[in-house]
């Protein structure tokens, strides 16, 4: 599927080759993760770095805070030692208003010179999810690249603990949605590993709506058991009739799942919901689309995620395996 627009994404170190050395501002999510050091370790190798902020999300209910801690405290060390400037940590609530962090980012972008790297690697949803609808949309920041680490493996058991109600993500609601609930034609899911009584839900909210799943594909295993495991959940309350209701999408293709989603709603003109279960590279293109179209995000968001949610960093030739994403550059919107 071809798109009218030349979305450059691939591996960082290619990308950041063909991309104009700018100054940068880097803003990242200090986590359990070791994947959140992926991209401070690429822009250490030659990326000019003007700012930094790390953003450490804490779960509201620290069930492995003990554990969680001491993997906090390595990182926080480890990029002490990677940037010749020391970094600059803040402290938000996973829960928390949406307010305090719109009004940090308001600050951040006043601040920064246009030119941003956002690391979404290691953030929750509820957070990077408006956090690139406000760069995105500001038009003080000109050019904004998105990067992603892929873990070396992922925790065998369940990643996140006590989900919250079905609600939609912050600044990804519609202003009259009770109104046209019923009128919602499709209902897309990013096919993940956890689905938290996702199809009750859906059949609760949506049962007119056409379900479709943005399968990550190939996933390889063990992921894909996980995967199948969440379609076949779903499939216990939306039997899925037709084989085109599973979409086919590679795991880190955010351009080619963004035009996946174009088709699906004949370029946002069929009213649509989106439920972000899946990869991050996905998740990010239907914020994308959301942003664009207007569209209603739910997601039933963990109140506690597992510290060894994944492990390790898979890496290519010593190098992190880092995909970097251009979402806009010299100002000009590429979704």
């Amino acid at each position: 599927m071809l798109s009218e627009i030349f979305r450059p994404w691939g591996l960082f170190p290619w990308v950041f080759q063909r991309v104009e050395n700018y100054e940068w501002d880097l803003l990242a999510c200090l986590a359990t993760e070791e994947r959140c050091l992926g991209t401070p370790y690429h822009v250490e190798q030659g990326i000019k770095i003007r700012s930094n902020q790390f953003f450490e999300i804490a779960d509201p209910e620290p069930i492995y805070k003990k554990k969680a801690t001491k993997k906090i405290q390595q990182n926080k060390e480890d990029l002490h030692n990677f940037f010749s400037q020391d970094p600059n940590f803040f402290v938000f609530d996973l829960l928390g208003s949406p307010v305090l962090l719109k009004t940090h980012m308001i600050d951040f972008i006043t601040n920064s010179a246009g030119n941003v790297i956002a690391d979404i690697s290691s953030f929750p949803k509820r957070y990077f999810f408006p956090i690139v609808k406000l760069l995105f949309e500001s038009e003080k920041i000109h050019n904004l690249v998105i990067t992603y680490t892929i873990p070396e493996k992922y925790y065998s058991e369940d990643l996140a603990e006590e989900p919250t109600p079905w609600a939609h993500l912050p600044m990804f609601q519609r202003i009259n949605a009770d109104s046209t609930r019923k009128k919602i034609r499709n209902a897309v899911v990013g096919v993940g590993f956890l689905p938290f009584g996702l199809a009750e839900l859906l059949k609760g909210e949506y049962q007119n709506a056409r379900v479709t799943l943005i399968f990550p594909f190939p996933p390889g295993p063990p992921n894909y058991q996980r995967n199948w495991e969440f379609v076949r959940n779903i499939e216990t309350h939306f039997p899925l009739a037709h084989d085109n209701q599973i979409i086919r999408v590679d795991a880190y293709d955010t351009s080619g799942c963004f035009q996946h989603l174009c088709a699906l709603t004949d370029n946002g003109s069929h009213q649509s919901i989106f439920a972000p279960y899946g990869p991050k590279p996905h998740s990010l293109a239907m914020c994308l689309f959301a942003i664009k179209h207007d569209c209603d995000v739910y997601y039933t968001q963990p109140r506690v995620y597992h510290p060894d949610y994944c492990t390790g960093i898979k890496c290519i030739e010593h190098l992190p395996v880092t995909y970097a994403y251009c979402l806009k550059l010299k100002g000009r919107k590429l979704y």
